[in-house]
């Protein structure tokens, strides 16, 4: 079960309860309560969604930079081996010259 469908769960149940002490109770304590409950209840959803929101940014964000990290290596390597070439080539000629 994902977050999403969890809050939507404890969502409902909230309003359901809420929607039961309407009809049921007329002390205003507890109607209180029950709607600073959904209050708080809405507070740490906004905020698990927004945690979610950048942990799923920060995932992204670290793909990109593997990618960008592998496609420097790579072309490091390359270099690395086109250099390795340049000098297999320059220690011949002088080997040729001497």
């Amino acid at each position: 079960m994902n977050n999403k469908e969890i809050f939507d769960k404890l969502s409902t149940g909230i309003n359901d309860l809420k929607d039961k002490t309407e009809g049921l109770v007329d002390n205003k304590e507890i109607k209180d309560l029950v709607e600073e409950a959904k209050d708080k209840f809405e507070d740490v959803k906004d905020k698990v969604e927004d945690l979610t929101k950048k942990a799923t940014d920060t995932k992204v964000n670290a793909e990109e930079i593997k990618k960008v990290s592998k496609d420097v290596t790579d072309k490091a390597m390359l270099k690395a081996e086109e250099l390795k070439g340049n000098v297999s080539s320059a220690i011949k000629d002088l080997k040729n010259k001497l």
